[in-house]
């Protein structure tokens, strides 16, 4: 069921949690203007 994270660990994954603290969802360009990008986060650990 965790084969990808197995394989990026090498050990046996059992169980896996996680937490997502911010989500940025762009919304879609505006016509005749360039696409504004936002710097990526720094994970906070």
């Amino acid at each position: 069921m965790y084969a990808a994270v197995e394989e990026l660990v090498g050990l046996q994954v059992i169980e896996v949690n996680i937490e997502i603290n911010d989500v940025y969802v762009p919304g879609p360009a505006k016509p005749g203007t360039a696409a504004e990008t936002r710097p990526a986060r720094e994970a906070i650990q």
